[in-house]
């Protein structure tokens, strides 16, 4: 009434829009419109209006005001620049905080030829004129020092006919940077693990890497030659898979590995006996040593595995020498002692 009662006494047209709040509990939002209608002689007689239910109007265009807000702090933040070109290359629209990266303003760009703006970036103008042509297209692109990734579409009239183009640049030099460098440290990781395997490889002892469950994950090229297998085909098995170990020997060897996982300490196998892929018996020693984490937990096995049956042929060789001197020693009649050059006593009859 406060709008309406002066405009009814000065017989002047109203219009007023409020909020309401229906038996339901709704909230609606109306609009009044009302006008006086007078006689022929200027008497007024009646007062006709309309009210209008504008909620879902007004609903509507406060949904778009938060879609503009949210797009125009998109466009603040992100190294974005939306852009429309006409048929001739010259740009009716640009915007975002791209624009700042590449030291532009909107002053700068709307209104001149993108042939001229960028002259120096011949990659960027050929997708702009296979945009023309009408193809929809995505480039990456180098320009002002900076690396965009572009997604053009041409803008069609009735017709079908092009005549422009809208598009949307996104600055990736940081990503595009982290990519080079991510394709660097795999590549020095590539490299330092070929270094490795190179070293690993040349190792006369048998080298391995067991995963909690016992299995190979990595083995040389000399553990792979006692088995008589490729190092690959020793991948993923355990020591009871292989064919060249008697399973009472396998079983001591997992009963070490599970040890290690245990107890977190290097197990040392002592002399064991095992029978190679050709038969032949061979003595060899283990030393097996937890690979832990940054917390010390155990993670992997590492592992070395030495031949030592030639050591232990030698060696007895020896003392069956020995045995044999000291008997020649004891029949001689006269009394024989045999000292080093410390005087350290090695033979006496």
């Amino acid at each position: 009434k406060d709008v309406m009662l002066p405009a009814v006494l000065a017989g002047k047209p109203f219009s007023h829009e409020c909020r309401i709040v229906r038996p339901d509990g709704q909230i609606r939002i109306l609009r009044s419109d009302g006008q006086l209608e007078q006689d022929a002689q200027g008497n007024p007689l009646v007062y006709v209006g309309t009210v209008q239910d504008l909620t879902h109007i007004r609903a509507a265009e406060r949904r778009a005001k938060e879609s503009e807000l949210v797009r125009q702090r998109i466009l603040e933040r992100l190294p974005l620049i939306l852009f429309e070109l006409d048929r001739d290359g010259i740009v009716h629209f640009a915007d975002g905080a791209g624009l700042q990266r590449q030291r532009l303003t909107q002053a700068d760009v709307i209104g001149h030829s993108i042939y001229e703006l960028y002259a120096e970036a011949p990659d960027f103008l050929a997708a702009i004129r296979r945009a023309m042509a009408g193809e929809s297209l995505v480039s990456v692109n180098e320009t002002r020092g900076a690396v965009f990734q572009r997604w053009i579409e041409p803008i069609r009239d009735e017709a079908g006919q092009v005549t422009g183009i809208s598009g949307v640049s996104l600055d990736v030099t940081e990503l595009h940077q982290a990519e080079a460098e991510r394709h660097r440290v795999e590549q020095a990781l590539r490299d330092n693990q070929a270094l490795l395997r190179a070293v690993v490889d040349c190792v006369p002892q048998g080298v391995f890497v067991k995963d909690l469950q016992g299995r190979l994950v990595m083995a040389n090229h000399s553990l792979a030659h006692f088995h008589h297998l490729q190092p690959e085909q020793l991948l993923g098995r355990k020591s009871l898979d292989m064919p060249s170990l008697d399973p009472e020997v396998a079983r001591a060897m997992m009963a070490q590995d599970h040890r290690v996982v245990v107890t977190g300490k290097a197990v040392s196998s002592g002399e064991l006996l095992a029978r190679r892929a050709d038969g032949e018996l061979r003595w060899i020693r283990t030393l097996k040593m937890p690979l832990l984490d940054a917390d010390g937990a155990v993670t992997r096995i590492v592992g070395f595995v030495e031949d030592i049956t030639d050591d232990k042929r030698i060696q007895q060789e020896l003392e069956q020498n020995r045995a044999l001197l000291q008997a020649i020693f004891d029949r001689f009649p006269a009394r024989i002692r045999v000292e080093d050059r410390e005087g350290h006593q090695l033979l006496i009859n």
